[in-house]
């Protein structure tokens, strides 16, 4: 099956032209093992795959459109079918009603973010999950979004792949099971904006999309539409994904980030935790 989508929103997120989407439906009658650090991918047919020692058998279910759900314990939360989602690069996603319901909208800092994807750009709320447990393996302090328009039922919310690249990966698809283990070493956190700028790149720069409530590019006066073309000296452009440019969004708090605007004005912004 094939869909035709405007994927101009995705490709601006990415900072380099995004063609093709490859759905779950393409790998219905395969087994996939993801190796996340070299960056590689093995297909195979279903049943082709079996794990040795130290892998974990996860609980795998099918959403109401065939799309794989994993149950997953958010917090104290008992736990609930979660979407496996390998095309986003948000940690944690969910519906504004589950994280009501859950308690991870009170007693915890909260901002806003943009998120881009095939239906355009919407605004969410963002904060942190304490911690999540997928069969036994956990993650803390995870950077999540909630959703006021969440339409993915049975599931409330979705897995992104910054959470699954913690872990080794096998996914049968064809037969609906899988197997995932924690690797030694493989501990580094989660990436955590801390400018409040949600920016799109293009070959003549970024383009600030968002400012976060309560960041610190909403404190000192950002607004949407400023366009900026170096940080910290280094031009931004078509490559700014691919250079790893991109990073100073995600570095400690207390770095002076250097942004030189359209016209050559240059303003600093120090980052620090909003959420």
């Amino acid at each position: 099956e094939l869909a035709i989508a405007d994927l101009s929103e995705v490709s601006a997120a990415f900072g380099r032209s995004v063609d093709i989407v490859l759905g779950r439906d393409a790998f219905d009658n395969h087994a996939l093992d993801f190796d996340f650090v070299r960056r590689r991918l093995a297909i195979v047919d279903s049943g082709g795959l079996t794990p040795l020692y130290g892998w974990t058998p996860l609980s795998l279910s099918s959403g109401n459109y065939g799309e794989l759900l994993v149950e997953t314990a958010i917090e104290d939360a008992a736990p609930l079918p979660l979407l496996l989602d390998l095309g986003s690069s948000t940690p944690l996603m969910m519906s504004h009603e589950l994280a009501g319901r859950i308690g991870l909208l009170t007693g915890r800092k909260l901002s806003t973010a943009a998120l881009s994807g095939i239906d355009g750009v919407s605004i969410a709320d963002v904060f942190v999950t304490r911690k999540l447990r997928i069969s036994g393996l956990e993650c803390r302090e995870l950077p999540s979004v909630a959703l006021a328009n969440w339409h993915l039922t049975p599931a409330g919310g979705a897995i992104g792949l910054p959470i699954l690249a913690q872990f080794d990966l096998i996914l049968d698809v064809g037969n609906r099971n899988g197997w995932i283990r924690a690797p030694k070493g493989r501990t580094a956190p989660f990436l955590k904006d801390r400018s409040g700028l949600g920016v799109a790149a293009t070959k003549d720069g970024l383009t600030t999309r968002h400012v976060a409530d309560g960041s610190p590019a909403a404190r000192e006066g950002w607004q949407t539409g400023e366009r900026i073309v170096a940080v910290n000296g280094q031009r931004a452009d078509e490559h700014y994904i691919l250079s790893g440019l991109w990073r100073w969004r995600f570095r400690s708090a207390g770095t002076a980030v250097s942004l030189t605007l359209t016209g050559g004005t240059q303003r600093t912004l120090v980052l620090q935790d909003y959420y």
